[in-house]
């Protein structure tokens, strides 16, 4: 009797840190609709563990022309946001910390900049951390 009670023991202390471990998957998405739903940014941030970095995905998507998920430097920060810049039409840029990126809407081409660019164009927002999840706060 007494071995089945320290197995059960046992295998309630397993249960528990499994899922005190598991429980960490975090996932978190947020859109922004540039002008239809065709024409959108998707920001997609995802930790397997409270420990973990945040993996992070950018997709953008053009439809019907093109849809193409990016990935992104992963992020050791709490809360790691994404600024948007609109330097001329059919085009953006990402400040990710200190990484920066290019998007061309029309391909759906993805590129890393070696250096920041000298003039990144008109902040539009960030993708940012809200009480209620991610979301693209639009700026005034």
């Amino acid at each position: 009797m007494k071995s089945n009670l320290a197995l059960f023991a046992g295998l309630l202390v397993f249960v528990g840190l499994f899922a005190f471990f598991v429980a960490g998957n975090n996932n978190q998405i947020a859109s922004f609709v540039i002008d239809t739903t065709d024409h959108a940014l998707t920001l997609e941030l995802d930790k397997t563990f409270f420990w973990s970095d945040w993996n992070v995905e950018l997709t953008l998507r053009n439809n019907p022309k093109c849809q193409r998920r990016h990935i992104l430097e992963s992020s050791k920060e709490k809360s790691p946001t994404l600024e948007v810049y609109f330097p001329e039409p059919n085009f953006f840029i990402f400040r990710q910390s200190n990484h920066w990126y290019v998007a061309d809407m029309k391909s759906c081409r993805f590129q890393e900049y070696r250096k920041p660019p000298p003039e990144p164009g008109r902040l539009i927002g960030t993708f940012q951390k809200e009480a209620n999840g991610y979301e693209f706060i639009k700026k005034p």
